[in-house]
């Protein structure tokens, strides 16, 4: 049966039945009228299974909450900008351009130059002028080296999470605590002092690139005398050697 509407053999067509006819109205037509209008009724029940289908997916993505990032810097922090983006989706929210309405913003900043300080600055107040009641997450390099800077803590009016180096993976939970606490959250290590562990995070896939970022060192141990990096990533440590294989065969 489709849509009410029933068949049985008889002689060389068929018997037609159907709820839309008046009580016990049969139609006698042949195979090829029949293969016609069972098309055409498969057809529209489709093409509405399609429409309700588009609509309850666009309920579903008004009651999710909406998440936007930007990247400032190098290849780096575009790797660690998508893994926390595939964390967020994971963790149920919708990704949307950064200068669109959301319920979070998360801003990834760079200190290699003062100018990479000022666009840091910039786009942490830009994000909260975009919607002031948003949670405004600030990472990175700025934040971490800032952070050192002023004794170890980070205060700024627009941010509402604080996150440094080798802390990013924690970003939903703090999200979580900030959105039940309503109170300001701050994550940030003493990157400088005594060795540090390898921060895990990966990505499943690529979605800016034809070809994908594949992190596998973080930190330097070089010091020049003109280079931040040092500062704000710490001593160099590197990924072990089977999660490198694992994400590369993930990405292939």
């Amino acid at each position: 049966p489709l849509d009410g509407l029933y068949s049985y053999p008889y002689s060389n067509g068929f018997l037609w039945k159907s709820q839309h006819l008046c009580e016990n109205a049969w139609i006698n037509i042949n195979a090829e009228q029949a293969f016609t209008q069972v098309c055409g009724i498969i057809a529209q029940t489709v093409k509405k299974w399609n429409s309700n289908n588009s609509i309850a997916k666009k309920e579903c993505e008004k009651k999710m909450k909406k998440a936007a990032l930007h990247n400032l810097g190098c290849k780096v922090n575009a790797y660690e900008t998508e893994a926390m983006q595939q964390m967020l989706e994971e963790a149920g929210y919708a990704i949307v351009p950064f200068d669109e309405y959301a319920d979070v913003y998360v801003i990834n900043t760079c200190s290699v130059t003062n100018i990479a300080d000022r666009k840091s600055r910039q786009m942490l107040r830009r994000a909260k002028k975009l919607n002031p009641n948003a949670i405004v997450v600030g990472t990175g390099c700025y934040v971490q080296t800032k952070s050192e800077r002023d004794g170890g803590a980070f205060e700024q009016e627009y941010i509402d999470i604080a996150i440094g180096n080798n802390q990013k993976h924690k970003l939903v939970s703090l999200l979580e605590e900030c959105q039940s606490t309503h109170r300001k959250q701050q994550s940030i290590c003493a990157i400088n002092r005594g060795a540090q562990p390898y921060e895990m995070l990966s990505i499943r896939r690529t979605d800016q690139h034809t070809r994908a970022f594949l992190k596998v060192q973080d930190g330097c141990n070089q010091f020049c005398s003109y280079c931040i990096i040092p500062y704000a990533r710490g001593r160099v440590r590197s990924r072990p050697m089977q999660e490198v294989i694992e994400e590369t065969k993930k990405l292939a």
